[in-house]
């Protein structure tokens, strides 16, 4: 079974160590690259996702300028305006009936991050081990999802890469995550 709401925020997360990496000289390479994850993101259809990429971006546009001063006011006002533009876009092109169901989806995604607690609260340290928690799912009681969205559904991912690293990994295995993504904001 495909899960393209995983692979959104894989792309998603690519895409922010990408703008991290920015430089003029790798923009050859990194504008194509971000084309593509944006693309990818795009047929996904996860609006959380698209959502996050945007906010995102404008995070980090702002956290840019902050670092640079009043001279980087016009390209951060730049590059908000073209993901503004993009997030318009996005909106008004988002194809009829994909994805409608917002509650439902909100209300899975609540039992996901509780299933994602019960296997922090089981293994802290280390985690349940990589790649566990979609057949770990099922005993932390992912199967009350089902109901929700009207299918069988008794194992699932945690549909956030964040939950899931900590799951996983445990607190040890977040950590150096979170240094891999610190490192690769402040690279340049």
């Amino acid at each position: 079974q495909y899960d393209v709401n995983a692979a959104a925020s894989v792309f998603v997360l690519v895409g922010l160590a990408s703008v991290g990496l920015w430089t003029w000289r790798r923009a050859l390479w990194q504008v194509p690259a971000a084309g593509l994850l944006a693309t990818g993101v795009w047929l996904t259809g996860s609006r959380v996702a698209m959502a996050a990429a945007a906010g995102m971006t404008l995070l980090t546009l702002a956290f840019d300028a902050i670092g640079k001063g009043r001279r980087a006011r016009w390209p951060v006002i730049g590059g908000a305006a073209v993901v503004l533009i993009g997030v318009a876009a996005v909106v008004s092109l988002y194809p009829q009936g994909r994805n409608l169901n917002v509650s439902a989806s909100v209300e899975s995604r609540a039992i996901l991050f509780r299933v994602g607690v019960g296997m922090v609260r089981d293994a802290p340290v280390f985690g349940i081990g990589v790649g566990r928690f979609f057949d770990s799912s099922e005993k932390y009681g992912a199967a009350a999802i089902g109901p929700i969205l009207g299918r069988d559904v008794s194992r699932e991912n945690a549909h956030n890469n964040f939950l899931q690293v900590l799951s996983e990994l445990g607190f040890v295995g977040f950590l150096a995550f979170w240094w891999l993504l610190v490192a690769s904001s402040s690279g340049g």
